[in-house]
């Protein structure tokens, strides 16, 4: 069986490592003694590797390994810093939507406290532009109403300015035939005895109450 270059030429690596069917192996044996340019190629294949050309083979196959390790030791640590960085990302965006801190007392101005007849407590406060909020608190075991001004983590959106806004404030209390108080006020409990602004340990007191139903402004000091 005569067979063409081209298929000997597909041959002859695995003629040279004897690992072609017997068939195969005598075609192309045959093919070999009548063919001077296939011979040539069948001895340039299968010719043993000096030493330096088998040590060149040896580090060139290393090399390219490294360089395969490589790549894809650098793509997982390029996908590892990916997942890292949104992990951090998403956690600073649930503290900055979900969480408030609080700012000092220079982040609120009071410019005046009043009493009015009908018990009502006006404040009237002005607020730094990166509070987002004013906060009431009162501390457990503590009679003391906290007006806190807070911001969130980064500032963001229209309120993060740098000038002041109004956020005047309105209590009330029940007098015992009244059961709301003035549009917009807000209940102030019979256990507050002050009203602050400010964190705690940080705060001025502007109302204290001094009976059951009344108090009295004590902003600005005399």
């Amino acid at each position: 069986m005569k067979l063409p270059c081209s298929v000997i030429e597909d041959l002859l690596p695995a003629y040279c490592d004897n690992a072609c069917r017997p068939a195969s192996r005598e075609a192309v044996a045959e093919h070999l003694r009548c063919c001077p340019r296939c011979r040539r190629l069948h001895d340039c294949l299968c010719r043993p590797l000096g030493r330096q050309e088998e040590q060149a083979a040896i580090s060139g196959s290393l090399e390219e390994k490294w360089r395969r390790q490589k790549t894809i030791d650098g793509f997982q640590w390029g996908m590892m810093a990916l997942l890292v960085g949104a992990a951090v990302f998403f956690l600073l965006g649930v503290v900055q939507f979900t969480h408030t801190f609080p700012m000092g007392r220079e982040a609120a101005i009071v410019r005046q406290v009043q009493v009015r007849e009908d018990g009502a407590i006006a404040i009237d406060l002005w607020l730094d532009g990166r509070a987002c909020e004013l906060a009431y608190e009162t501390p457990p075991g503590n009679k003391a109403l906290y007006l806190v001004p807070k911001r969130q983590l980064f500032p963001w959106g229209p309120d993060s300015q740098e000038d002041w806004e109004a956020a005047s404030c309105l209590f009330y209390q029940l007098d015992g035939e009244e059961e709301y108080g003035p549009e917009g006020a807000i209940l102030l409990a019979d256990t507050i005895d002050a009203i602050y602004v400010g964190p705690v340990g940080d705060a001025v007191q502007v109302w204290e109450r001094t009976s059951v139903k009344n108090g009295r402004a004590v902003f600005p000091k005399e």
